[in-house]
């Protein structure tokens, strides 16, 4: 009945990203959509950003559009998104674990956005050194106790915080940031959460990189 329901709600009115054709913020979202095979369209902002900033709550983007209504902020765009791919658990402490690792992954990102606006070239060499040899090596450390010798971060199914933990990784590897070799366990579990629904095909057809480390 709930799919049902969904199936009704994304395809009576089909979700619409506003942002630059880039793999950044609105990354996570769209790969929750595409972990359920849920279509959405993509709109860029005009030349002129200015003249429409005042259009999107807080003057930001990316935002997400779906039945009229304008949603801002990427995390709360990837937890509608996880809801309607049915991504969140039922269960209140997998739910909690969905949430814990989604704000876990946007703490990583903000450490590549650190690093990618430390301020010239030099800087930003040593910003991306600190963020391979130290910064992210301690997060993944904390992931591969999390999830042990589970499949997924919560047991046998995949979940809303899967999803996230893979493409704040599929960033890190496209930035240069290559942690695979060192970290069995999660490259195991990012290729698990790669075959989930549709979102081999969103890596084959993703916009550009946004981090690309120096």
């Amino acid at each position: 009945m709930l799919n049902t329901f969904i199936m009704s709600w994304t395809t009576d009115s089909p979700l619409k990203f506003h942002y630059w054709k880039l793999a950044a913020r609105a990354q996570t979202p769209m790969l929750m959509l595409h972990a359920a095979n849920i279509d959405y369209t993509w709109e860029a902002p005009p030349d002129d950003w200015k003249s429409v900033k005042n259009n999107y709550p807080f003057g930001q983007l990316p935002c997400l559009e779906h039945h009229n209504k304008i949603i801002a902020q990427s995390g709360t765009m990837s937890r509608y998104c996880a809801h309607l791919s049915t991504l969140m658990p039922e269960d209140i402490f997998k739910q909690l674990d969905a949430d814990m690792l989604m704000e876990f992954s946007n703490d990583i990102y903000n450490l590549f956005v650190k690093a990618k606006y430390a301020g010239d070239d030099l800087a930003q060499q040593v910003g991306w050194q600190r963020v391979k040899s130290k910064q992210l090596p301690e997060k993944l450390d904390y992931l591969v106790k999390f999830l042990g010798d589970k499949p997924f971060f919560s047991g046998d199914e995949v979940h809303a915080g899967d999803v996230a933990i893979f493409s704040i990784l599929n960033l890190a590897i496209e930035a240069g940031v290559d942690w695979t070799n060192d970290y069995p366990t999660l490259k195991a579990h990012y290729e698990r959460v790669q075959n989930v629904g549709s979102i081999n095909k969103y890596l084959e057809n993703k916009p550009k990189p946004y981090f690309v480390s120096q």
